[in-house]
């Protein structure tokens, strides 16, 4: 089965200095799946490359990809439809997440090799209830993220009030 590759991964790939850039290179690597790269995702790639590494890497991208070191998923025409429906369900997303919601789908992928834990882990795809995200985070990422799991459960607990002078009163 394929997997998809987000712009995350990709852009990790070509940073030295990423934080995900060892556990990218890692896991794709390892992997004996067919990458699959949303044409969607080209863009967001090459643009963040350009604008943080320079010209050389937006180049050695195109290069790899013209090179079919990577395979090119195009948009199809009902992708674009799902498009505005994961958009419509999940406001968080943007259009390119929701096209790679959209091409998963579309090709039975469960597996996607991003950064982006935070739309992706939100999604309830189709076609399986969630999708495995990839590679895993380290256990730094899921120390800070169940700690700001803990905060908004705390803050949601928490009543706001204002007094008619205009303070604000603050009470669990």
């Amino acid at each position: 089965m394929p997997v998809l590759v987000d712009t995350g991964v990709l852009y990790a790939l070509a940073d030295r200095d990423d934080n995900w850039h060892e556990r990218a290179v890692e896991y794709l690597d390892g992997t004996d799946e067919m990458l699959l790269v949303p044409v969607t995702v080209i863009p967001e790639v090459t643009c963040l490359l350009k604008a943080r590494l320079g010209d050389r890497a937006e180049r050695q991208f195109v290069a790899a990809l013209a090179a079919g070191e990577l395979g090119v998923e195009p948009l199809a025409a009902a992708d674009l439809k799902r498009c505005d429906e994961v958009l419509n369900r999940y406001p968080a997303l943007g259009f390119v997440d929701a096209s790679v919601v959209a091409m998963a789908e579309r090709l039975g992928v469960k597996t996607l090799a991003t950064t982006d834990r935070r739309h992706f882990g939100q999604v309830s795809p189709r076609h399986v209830p969630r999708f495995d995200l990839v590679p895993s985070p380290d256990e730094r990422w899921q120390a800070a993220s169940a700690r700001g799991r803990q905060q908004r459960a705390a803050n949601d607990a928490t009543v706001t009030t204002k007094r008619p002078s205009g303070h604000e009163t603050r009470r669990a």
